[in-house]
């Protein structure tokens, strides 16, 4: 018997397939990026080319993206062929940092070490950067878009969500019914592929941060 089967029986699931943006220039530098719309580098195009490749057989009945460019680009990429709309959605864009945006993580320290060290060492869901939101705002919008969609669709359908690291966490603890503290006790690298079967009231994770479609990339 399979995990699936054993937590919620043979009953078919509503497939989510939760895929991380590419690289991006800021990921490389270490810069928080946030809610900045950064383009995709050259590797982070090529990193999404190979989890397209991975992805040519799946049959979606669905693909949203968040809003900015380095989650549309890398939706449209995954997309190919297919005759399936990427849907944008404002909801599934990434945590804001307000004022840290577009600083190192080091320069966010120097400005802020008690900030810095609530948010990045004390995981206080509760903490926002300086005109910033903390994480129970960014659950709550991410509760929306799970609302939403998981009522639009039906067991068997096969869904993509391309979004971001902290936004996909989000979305992570709405589909496993996690509390949320628990989003610190994941993580996600750029361009990684993650699956979560939903059956009636149960989520069940299949597939968390895999990166094996990853090879050597191209010179730039």
């Amino acid at each position: 018997m399979s995990n699936s089967e054993s937590a919620s029986g043979p009953d078919e699931a509503l497939v989510w397939h939760l895929v991380r943006h590419g690289e991006t220039e800021w990921n490389r530098s270490r810069r928080i990026q946030g809610q900045t719309d950064i383009a995709l580098n050259q590797s982070g195009k090529h990193q999404i080319t190979q989890l397209g490749e991975r992805l040519a057989t799946s049959e979606f009945s669905a693909i949203y993206a968040s809003d900015l460019s380095r989650t549309t680009e890398s939706a449209q990429i995954i997309r190919g062929k297919r005759n399936v709309t990427v849907q944008v959605e404002s909801e599934l864009r990434e945590f804001s940092y307000g004022e840290w945006e577009g600083l190192t993580f080091e320069e966010a320290q120097a400005r802020d070490p008690e900030g810095f060290a609530t948010r990045m060492a004390g995981r206080n869901v509760d903490f926002a950067a300086p005109g910033g939101e903390n994480m129970l705002q960014l659950i709550d919008r991410a509760r929306r878009f799970h609302d939403r969609v998981r009522s639009q669709h039906k067991p068997g359908d096969q869904l993509l969500v391309v979004a971001h690291g902290g936004s996909l966490l989000a979305l992570l603890n709405c589909l496993l019914g996690l509390p949320a503290e628990r989003v610190w006790s994941f993580r996600l690298d750029v361009a990684s592929l993650s699956i979560v079967k939903s059956y009636s009231g149960v989520g069940v994770l299949e597939l968390w941060n895999d990166t094996s479609h990853h090879t050597r990339p191209h010179q730039r």
